[in-house]
């Protein structure tokens, strides 16, 4: 019975019987490694090798390999047969061996999981270079993770299961999330723990772990507003000034407002991710209402338009911005907020004229 171990063994196994690929060019995260996944099946099928990225962009040190066991012959050599072993050998084999379980427990002091131990500070995005494969995957996902949990009512019991595989997605840098099925050992030993209210994972930023965490730059609130700030505590909170009483969050909305904020950490994560690989593309929205506004449909949009004819009259500007202010006057005959200022629709007629009669100044260099 063959035994590895550590993935690096059975890698080396696999590139000397022609089952390993490696890719020693550089690739993005997204979305070289998927499709490349997708493609060596497609190609050899379900003698496929492993795939194996040893350049990531954006990351010094990390590798991914894919595909280990998604062929029969990676499946066959994972049971130590010969590669060409057919399906009904490698079931018949995998059979032989699970009716030996669970076999003998051994102790040790030391295991190749143990090469690498993070217990504080976790931040996954740095640790992992974490990707999706799916197009419709929701976040990042660890597929075939190994966990190992131990129940709270029975210690020091190792005679039952307490190790599997599950499929975990970052919820943020320091947080999975797990959905196993009620018959699962880990959900078995979640339900006690939580019987024993033994499950519940506490937040607390300090003044000082704010700074640790996201720095100390930023702008702090002057006198007049700390003078203000002093003067709101000796108001009575009655009447009109029932406003300015504190509610501290209840949990659900705190967990609310945590959830909303690690949602935005991670869409600003993949925005630069875009960015540095050139594929950035930021729709023209409005954050005051949460989507596009159109001409004569939002009045601030409208004033801002008009300001910026304002501010760039009689200046070359780009052709794109050119096309957009264009576009947004296309239609005069709408209702814009500003026609009820005459005088001030009359200057956005004008300086429209003046637009169209000035040249541009090209498009604008990085």
């Amino acid at each position: 019975m063959t035994a590895f171990t550590d993935l690096r063994d059975f890698l080396q196994l696999l590139e000397t019987q022609k089952q390993l690929l490696r890719i020693v060019d550089e690739v993005s995260l997204e979305p070289d490694l998927a499709a490349a996944g997708r493609a060596i099946n497609q190609v050899a099928g379900e003698n496929s090798p492993a795939i194996h990225f040893t350049r990531l962009k954006g990351y010094q040190n990390a590798e991914v390999v894919m595909n280990v066991h998604g062929s029969w012959p990676n499946l066959a050599l994972v049971l130590g047969m010969p590669k060409d072993s057919t399906l009904n050998q490698q079931f018949f084999e995998f059979i032989r061996r699970y009716q030996q379980f669970p076999g003998t427990m051994q102790h040790l002091n030391s295991a190749p999981w143990q090469e690498v131990v993070v217990e504080k500070e976790i931040n996954l995005f740095s640790l992992l270079p974490l990707f999706r494969l799916n197009q419709g995957d929701g976040g990042f996902y660890l597929d075939k993770a190994c966990i190992i949990s131990r129940d709270l009512d029975d210690w020091d019991n190792e005679d039952v299961q307490n190790v599997g595989m599950y499929r975990l997605q970052v919820k943020d840098k320091s947080r999975l999330g797990i959905q196993p099925v009620p018959q699962h050992d880990i959900a078995i030993h979640i339900e006690h723990a939580e019987a024993r209210g033994q499950d519940l994972p506490v937040v607390n930023i300090s003044n000082s772990g704010y700074r640790k965490e996201w720095g100390g730059d930023y702008k702090k609130p002057g006198f007049f507003a700390r003078f203000k700030a002093f003067l709101s505590q000796l108001v009575p909170k009655i009447g009109p000034f029932s406003t300015l009483a504190f509610h501290p969050p209840t949990p659900a909305v705190e967990q609310i407002y945590m959830h909303s904020f690690n949602e935005s950490l991670d869409h600003y994560r993949l925005l630069l991710l875009a960015q540095g690989e050139g594929r950035l593309l930021l729709p023209n929205d409005n954050l005051d209402t949460g989507g596009l506004t159109g001409p004569a449909v939002y009045r601030l949009t409208d004033e801002t338009y008009a300001n910026l004819l304002g501010t760039t009259s009689g200046r070359p500007i780009s052709d794109a911005l050119r096309r957009d202010i264009l576009a947004y006057y296309e239609d005069l005959e709408r209702g814009f907020a500003t026609k009820k200022d005459p005088e001030a629709w009359q200057k956005v007629l004008s300086e429209l004229d003046r637009l169209k009669a000035m040249p541009t100044a090209g498009e604008p260099k990085d």
